[in-house]
């Protein structure tokens, strides 16, 4: 599913070069689990964006899916991001203007799905999570004091992940691990 080889990344901080990847080699299959851990400073977070294609390397090879994507185009990397590629921010990236249900719905709309699919999609898959009742609820009032070890705004960041995969299904689900949802095809 992925592959990083000999992935080297480096920064300026004025005339100085930061050394941050030094030959990063990473193989990651499908229904993998993996953690990146480190101190600060490390550059898990480098490594990160570019496993999320969010920056590219120096050098090294990036394969996601067989395909090298090293070459692609900005938008052929949006492209890539949005059918394979999810994201659980720390600070969950909700717009603010929407509701709950309009967050999940959201790469629906970039995949250029069916309207007519995605509020129904949207909120089954609150329904699945417990928070059927604050679909038309927007960021700032999802956690409304809850009692919950995920909070609500974390909860349905997440979701837009899960509940989009494309063929084979993720594996990624907040309980219980050994479930998969899948709401579209691939």
């Amino acid at each position: 599913m992925l592959k990083l080889a000999d992935i080297r990344r480096s920064y300026s901080v004025g005339e100085v070069a930061a050394e941050v990847l030094r030959g990063v080699d990473l193989e990651v299959g499908e229904g993998d689990l993996l953690s990146i851990m480190g101190p600060s400073g490390s550059g898990k977070t480098t490594l990160m964006n570019i496993i999320g294609l969010l920056d590219r390397p120096d050098s090294g090879a990036c394969i996601l899916n067989g395909r090298d994507v090293q070459g692609l185009r900005d938008d052929e990397l949006s492209a890539l991001r949005n059918r394979h590629i999810g994201f659980v921010f720390q600070s969950f990236h909700l717009l603010p203007q929407l509701t709950a249900l309009e967050n999940v719905c959201l790469p629906l709309v970039y995949r250029g799905a069916p309207r007519s699919r995605m509020s129904k999609l949207a909120g089954e898959i609150l329904e699945r999570v417990g928070m059927a009742d604050k679909t038309g609820n927007r960021p700032d009032q999802l956690s409304g004091g809850r009692s919950s070890a995920w909070p609500s705004p974390g909860r349905s960041s997440g979701i837009r992940r899960w509940c989009w995969p494309t063929s084979p299904p993720a594996r990624w689900t907040p309980t219980p691990p050994a479930r998969s949802w899948r709401c579209l095809g691939g």
